[in-house]
């Protein structure tokens, strides 16, 4: 309880609030100082949920394998009450941590405003003055976020029978993922040193539950489990769910973007590009958007509710097509099937272009041009498909007599 009202308050109220009243209080946090106190607090709480999870599941595997025969082996397990009450918390937990994330952020784009305006006054986020070291502290709690995330959905991997409330918790752990490598270069953790085998148990076990320094092979790793996590339905159909699958889409963006040396591209070949996974899960995506919109009157449905989630696709489309055509060297097997992403592309194109000739009000020219550019990246040659570059061109015709391109 004490966490979702912490979280709520940070919500709606912002962080002002926990500014001290005497500034006697302070110490090198600065004003700072409760609101870095508490992240911490909340990121160790976050780490004692996930390791009851752990715990939890550890008793049912041993339970299903050797007879219960001790009663405080039962009382130990977690009853549905409980298990909603850890959900709960873990939820509340990961939501503190994206709005520290965020906070973050914000101070982060309000200091270069102020160095490219060259404007010396303080920073008007809130009252609270964020010193060198109070950043610091900041920063090593949200590490301390993403190793715990990173932990558990690796220990996830060893544990193939998670109900599905600790599944949502694995979920929660891949949206702080998901949020925070999006916004750094993972190759900074790169320790240089012989990859550590995939059985070899340098991460945290259920029995010690202690932080260990992450590096860029056991991001990887935790990326390919978070991609397992999020790009399947709920009742395991042939189908992904958009909001889930827009949780990892930005990391793997910035990914295959920071992406810049031949053993980098080694990595992400081996842990990200050993099947076609990210390419067909966009091509569910966006033949998921096809069809529904297929099913609706032109004028009634709302092609402006995908715009972000298709410009997230078209984003990662030429993304992974310049990595393959840049790293043919260390990319050996298929990643993407080019032709099928380009005819999925068209159709998609042609709805926006069909919406803008039927209503003149509609504004789809951006995201057009993004289709149009990830069309061109997956289309190295003239498209077999006659029908499908007579599309393509007159959506270019349009979009050049508008200024777009």
């Amino acid at each position: 309880m004490t966490i979702h009202i912490l979280g709520h308050l940070l919500e709606t109220c912002g962080v002002e609030w926990t500014k001290p009243r005497h500034e006697n209080s302070t110490g090198s946090l600065g004003t700072a100082g409760n609101y870095c106190t508490m992240m911490r607090l909340v990121a160790g709480e976050f780490r004692i949920v996930l390791g009851r999870i752990v715990d939890d599941q550890s008793m049912r595997t041993n339970g299903d394998n050797h007879a219960k025969t001790e009663k405080t082996q039962d009382d130990n397990i977690m009853t549905n009450n409980n298990a909603l009450e850890v959900l709960h918390t873990c939820r509340d937990c990961i939501r503190i941590g994206l709005l520290a994330l965020k906070h973050m952020l914000d101070l982060a784009s309000e200091k270069e405003e102020e160095d490219s305006s060259n404007d010396t006054r303080q920073p008007h986020t809130d009252s609270l003055d964020f010193n060198t070291d109070s950043i610091l502290h900041i920063r090593q709690t949200l590490e301390d976020f993403l190793n715990s995330c990173i932990q558990f959905v690796l220990e996830e991997t060893n544990q193939h029978t998670f109900v599905h409330w600790k599944n949502e918790c694995a979920f929660e752990c891949c949206r702080f993922i998901g949020a925070y490598l999006s916004q750094i270069d993972i190759f900074d953790y790169d320790v240089m040193e012989k990859e550590r085998h995939e059985e070899d148990n340098y991460y945290y076990t259920h029995n010690t539950h202690e932080s260990t320094q992450i590096d860029t092979v056991t991001i990887l790793r935790a990326i390919k489990q978070c991609m397992e996590i999020c790009f399947v339905w709920d009742d395991e159909q042939d189908k992904v769910s958009q909001s889930k699958a827009m949780t990892i889409f930005p990391c793997l963006l910035s990914i295959l973007t920071c992406c810049n040396d031949s053993r980098h591209a080694s990595l992400v070949t081996k842990y990200l590009f050993r099947s076609t996974t990210i390419s067909s899960t966009i091509e569910k995506i966006l033949n998921s958007i096809v069809e529904s919109t297929n099913k609706t009157d032109p004028f009634s449905f709302s092609l402006d509710e995908n715009i972000n989630v298709i410009s997230w696709c078209c984003f990662l489309i030429t993304a992974i097509a310049e990595f393959q055509s840049t790293r043919q060297k260390q990319v050996t097997t298929k990643i993407m099937d080019k032709q099928n992403m380009a005819s999925l592309l068209v159709r998609v194109s042609e709805q926006y272009f069909e919406r803008i000739q039927q209503d003149g009000t509609a504004d789809f020219g951006n995201i057009l041009v993004m289709l149009l550019d990830a069309w061109k990246a997956v289309t190295t040659h003239v498209d077999d498909n006659v029908s499908n570059s007579c599309i393509m061109m007159n959506v270019y015709s349009f979009l050049h007599s508008k200024g777009l391109v």
